[in-house]
């Protein structure tokens, strides 16, 4: 069991490009989660008239991601391991995710969302495009603005260890 929570953190700290715990990382998830809740939402009811609700809907989108993530590391865990070097192991945990995720979208958003396979397919690709956007362009701008704090932090600590000295004389 340990050794597919570090696997789910390193799976995370790739899809968000921050390490986990820190406060990049958390907003990130945090956009992450609120595209899907808004977006899944908009998309699955207003365009492909689900006619359900915002909490439903956000069920349905999160499960297919959920078996995707757990695709990932159950092949990374068990089969990539057994395998020489080369681009069958390299693109193996992908393989295993977009069929979890297809076949959790297939099975249990269907008939959540109450609409038809192609419908509810061509949601869950429309959202999740959505959220790795937001995830791209939100991470970015989490970093650029996490930078500018820390920097002016560090700018504030040397003016008052500046002011600090002065007031010693």
């Amino acid at each position: 069991m340990n050794e597919w929570k570090t696997e789910l953190n390193s799976f995370l700290e790739m899809i968000f490009n921050a390490p986990y715990g820190t406060k990049p990382f958390w907003v990130s998830a945090g956009i992450a989660l609120g595209v899907l809740l808004i977006f899944g939402w908009l998309i699955s009811n207003f365009i492909f008239s689900a006619k359900r609700g915002m909490i439903i809907s956000f069920i349905a989108n999160l499960l297919p991601g959920a078996a995707a993530i757990a695709g990932w590391i159950a092949v990374t865990l068990y089969a990539v391991p057994e395998l020489n070097a080369g681009p069958v192991r390299d693109y193996l945990p992908l393989a295993g995710a977009i069929l979890a995720g297809f076949l959790a979208t297939m099975i249990f958003s269907r008939f959540i969302l109450g609409i038809t396979e192609g419908k509810v397919f061509i949601s869950m690709i429309m959202t999740y495009a959505c959220v790795a956007g937001a995830i791209f362009i939100g991470g970015s701008l989490v970093k650029n603005v996490d930078s500018g704090l820390e920097s002016l932090e560090n700018k504030q600590n040397e003016r008052q260890q500046e002011s600090d000295s002065i007031l010693q004389y």
